[in-house]
């Protein structure tokens, strides 16, 4: 709970949100973005959470996929570099689309979601002994379906069984590889996109 969080985790917390909107504002009308938000719009589907920059509502999950592009997009949102990751641009923008999509999330309620997704994504960062480049596995949309899918099933208000099942399901989605570093490839950006929108629909399945 909010209450248990120590105050510099908290504060650490509040950044990271700050810092992945103010990414994917920059991100937003970058190549690949603006594919991926016209893509998503044209699919339709319940106006439920609003994409970054432009205002326009999609579904949860399709919002999480374009505020996720575009917070990883310029590559300046939050690393762990220890963890060899970011949290931010997988964790937050599943955690935004479900709070609009449910409404009545309070701040403490929403950081602490956010709070325990970067922990986990750390946690699990951290227990990694291999670098990407050795693995051949980016570990931010690796251990971000994971992640998303816990923050997001804790807004949700699910028990500890809840959130495991979330991150189960999201277990069989996670995906994310170094190609993309290797091609210069747009794919880079929507891997985190990709791990926000499979957070979502693991804790809503």
């Amino acid at each position: 709970t909010y209450k248990d969080i120590p105050e510099d985790s908290v504060e650490a917390a509040k950044l990271v949100i700050l810092d992945t909107l103010a990414t994917a504002l920059g991100g937003c009308t970058t190549a690949g973005s603006k594919e991926v938000a016209e893509l998503v719009k044209d699919w339709g589907g319940k106006e439920e959470s609003t994409i970054i920059g432009c205002g326009d509502k999609v579904t949860a999950q399709g919002a999480a996929l374009v505020n996720g592009t575009m917070a990883h997009a310029l590559d300046y949102d939050d690393t762990h570099d220890q963890a060899s990751l970011h949290t931010g641009a997988c964790i937050i923008p599943a955690c935004l689309a479900v709070a609009e999509k449910i409404g009545g999330v309070s701040d403490k309620q929403f950081i602490a979601a956010v709070t325990l997704g970067i922990d986990i994504m750390c946690r699990i960062g951290l227990a990694t002994p291999t670098t990407p480049v050795q693995s051949g596995w980016l570990y931010t949309p690796l251990y971000g379906y994971l992640s998303a899918a816990a923050a997001t099933a804790k807004l949700l208000g699910m028990d500890d069984i809840g959130i495991l099942n979330a991150m189960g399901i999201a277990y069989s989605q996670s995906a994310g590889n170094c190609q993309c570093i290797k091609d210069g490839a747009l794919t880079k950006r929507i891997q985190a996109g990709f791990a926000s929108m499979g957070g979502v629909i693991s804790a809503q399945m």
